[in-house]
């Protein structure tokens, strides 16, 4: 559906804390592998679903799910916010 990355400051266990932490405040599912894993969540506008790798100095991301209205664009934007503003 939609490949972006969301770039990091090089630290990869705090970006992983950080998506832990928006997948469980949205009422989600977070299942790691070595590498990455994969994530639901729900927003106002619908569920978001996606397959993610953890990069040096980026996570990313392959949406598997994502509201029917919602662009790929409007996705990267809204998924890059929760992630670089959570402390």
């Amino acid at each position: 559906m939609c490949d972006f990355k969301v770039p990091h400051s090089g630290n990869t266990e705090a970006m992983l804390s950080k998506l832990k932490h928006v997948v469980a405040k949205n009422n989600g599912t977070l299942t790691e592998t070595e590498t990455g894993g994969s994530f639901t969540m729900n927003t106002m506008l619908g569920s978001i679903g996606a397959d993610y790798t953890l990069l040096p100095d980026a996570v990313e991301m392959h949406i598997t799910q994502k509201p029917f209205f919602m662009a790929c664009s409007a996705l990267e934007g809204f998924v890059t916010d929760f992630l670089t503003k959570v402390k």
